[in-house]
């Protein structure tokens, strides 16, 4: 088995990013590094992906997301969720250099939101606040890759939490309306 695989590696190397993810599922940790390289490299680049690769590149990403949540989301949900977190930081260089007319690229990144939640429930850390971080999270949704984020959001957060996030979007809207309007100007705040 080991020197089928091997061979595999050796004769398809657009598989070797699978081949490795699967060797390293035994060590979150060792995954963990190997996956946040690839993502650090896909925010590094800078050649533009046109419209025939873009669909390809989409399957890229797509095989980094699969790998997280295979690899690491019940073993490690504190790995899974930096990564997805990583990931989806990467947004707006990669949609910069993409022609993604087809919607490929950014379906991806809209799938990678409810990994993003169920990782972070999964790992419930204390810590994080995640009320102020999905809110915050909201408010920087430039290409919309976020969007699947507000509607989802009862899978991480409580009942009372989902209440509190309603509030503040509500008194956000509210100060908007009454801010007063300047004639060449859009109310911004009332608008989004």
């Amino acid at each position: 088995m080991q020197n089928f695989i091997f061979d595999l590696y050796l004769r398809y190397p657009e598989l070797s990013d699978k081949i490795e993810a699967l060797t390293l599922t035994n060590d979150p940790v060792a995954l963990s590094r190997v996956l946040r390289k690839r993502i650090a490299s896909l925010k590094r680049g800078r050649r533009f992906i046109d419209y025939r690769t873009s669909f390809d590149f989409a399957r890229e990403l797509e095989a980094v997301l699969a790998d997280i949540e295979s690899g690491l989301l019940e073993r490690s949900p504190e790995h899974a969720f930096d990564l997805v977190d990583r990931f989806l930081a990467t947004a707006e260089s990669v949609l910069n250099r993409v022609d993604d007319s087809g919607g490929a690229v950014g379906e991806v990144y809209l799938q990678a939101v409810p990994l993003w939640l169920t990782a972070a429930k999964g790992w419930r850390d204390a810590n994080v606040d995640w009320l102020e971080r999905i809110y915050q999270l909201c408010q920087q949704n430039d290409y919309g890759v976020l969007d699947p984020l507000l509607p989802n959001t009862h899978l991480l957060l409580t009942l009372d939490q989902l209440k509190q996030l309603a509030w503040r979007y509500e008194n956000a809207l509210r100060r908007g309306l009454k801010s007063a309007e300047q004639e060449d100007k859009v109310n911004l705040v009332a608008v989004h």
